[in-house]
């Protein structure tokens, strides 16, 4: 259960990057089109690898909650009275 957290924050990072890949290709085709040396900076960039990086951490930290919380006898798939005893 909990490695499907860490699935979906690799999963938002690489459709993310795949997003990233193409803008950035679009850009360059389009500076190159327009005969320009430098494509401008594109300012989303920095807010979308905020994106990418908080995705990864928090699909590992709701992942790591829920390993901890498991072990002290606590199963999140039952009702309440019948968890694991360790």
């Amino acid at each position: 259960m909990s490695y499907v957290f860490i699935f979906w924050g690799f999963f938002g990072a690489l459709v993310i990057n795949i997003l990233h890949l193409s803008a950035n290709v679009s850009a360059a085709r389009a500076a190159m089109i327009q005969g320009l040396d430098n494509a401008p900076p594109i300012p989303i960039w920095g807010s979308l690898r905020v994106l990418e990086w908080g995705l990864l951490i928090a699909g590992a930290l709701i992942s790591l909650f829920f390993n901890i919380y498991n072990q002290h006898g606590v199963n999140i798939n039952q009702p309440s009275g019948e968890g694991n005893d360790h």
